[in-house]
């Protein structure tokens, strides 16, 4: 039953796998069922939701398409609703450990090592042990610092990446980070990195996330994308704990302009709401309050 039922939701992404707004609503309404019916499924049989779920659908399709040397990695990305080939680079990379363009380029090496004298055996023993020891002290150098922050309620907003190629949809999200940034900072049980720090990871296509959170020192990152579509805009963002490179929150909004002070209310407290960190009445009321926008 599990099987048949992960395959019938594996086979309705793939038919809908070039359409990017198809997502976990899109997936449960063809599946037949509600959205928290779905992801409650999933989570017993693959301890996934639903939009990890069909990320990871894409990006393992995006890795057979990688066997076709005639698609670039651009073309691919799009093939399987990846707007934007610099996210779809970023994703994949989390996921298999590699670039696309890197696993495509492969070549393992073959060539058979010939066996050592016993004086360089012995030599080499001895290499091992004290860089194993090097590799032990530096581990343990790296695990106290992460004991020192990963109990904290730390997060960092990095830049979102412009889906749209609409290049005045950067205002909207320059926008979006900076009210999410600050609302989530009303909270004294958060510690959260200021957007000036977090800004030189915008366009960022080589640093991993836990590379970026112990530059920062924080143990969550929020992360996200938006796209213009009409008078409303489509906004995704992932909240991922750094600590053991999971995502904890993963959702898709579509809204309309008029209507964003909104969303930005609901993110920062579906935020807190993860991190379990404690939002008094008054910080609640302050992260309500609408600002003044033009």
């Amino acid at each position: 039953m599990p099987r048949e039922f992960i395959q019938k939701l594996t086979n309705l992404v793939l038919a809908n796998r070039a359409n990017e707004t198809f997502g976990p609503d899109d997936l449960a309404r063809e599946a037949g069922m509600s959205h928290t019916h779905l992801n409650r499924k999933l989570k017993s049989f693959t301890n996934q939701n639903a939009s990890q779920f069909i990320r990871e659908i894409r990006l393992r399709k995006a890795k057979e398409l990688l066997a076709n040397k005639d698609l670039t990695i651009a073309e691919i990305s799009y093939r399987v609703g990846f707007s934007s080939p610099a996210y779809f680079n970023r994703c994949f990379h989390e996921y298999f450990g590699h670039a696309p363009g890197e696993l495509r380029n492969h070549e393992p090496d073959s060539v058979p090592e010939e066996p050592l004298p016993k004086k360089l055996q012995h030599s080499k023993a001895l290499i091992g042990s004290i860089i194993g020891l090097v590799v032990l002290v530096t581990f343990s150098f790296f695990l106290i610092r992460k004991i020192q922050y990963s109990k904290e309620k730390t997060i960092a907003v990095i830049p979102f990446i412009n889906d749209s190629p609409d290049s005045t949809n950067v205002y909207f999200i320059n926008g979006l980070i900076e009210t999410i940034t600050d609302k989530l900072s009303q909270i004294s049980d958060l510690k959260v990195t200021s957007r000036t720090s977090a800004e030189r990871y915008r366009n960022n296509n080589t640093k991993s996330i836990p590379q970026i959170s112990r530059e920062l020192k924080v143990r969550y990152i929020l992360e996200g994308s938006s796209q213009k579509i009409g008078d409303s805009v489509l906004v995704s963002v992932q909240l991922i704990d750094a600590s053991i490179d999971k995502h904890i929150l993963s959702q898709q909004f579509i809204v309309k302009y008029e209507n964003v002070l909104n969303l930005y209310n609901e993110i920062a407290f579906n935020v807190a709401s993860k991190i379990k960190a404690l939002v008094t009445p008054k910080e609640k009321q302050l992260i309500r309050e609408t600002p003044t926008i033009n």
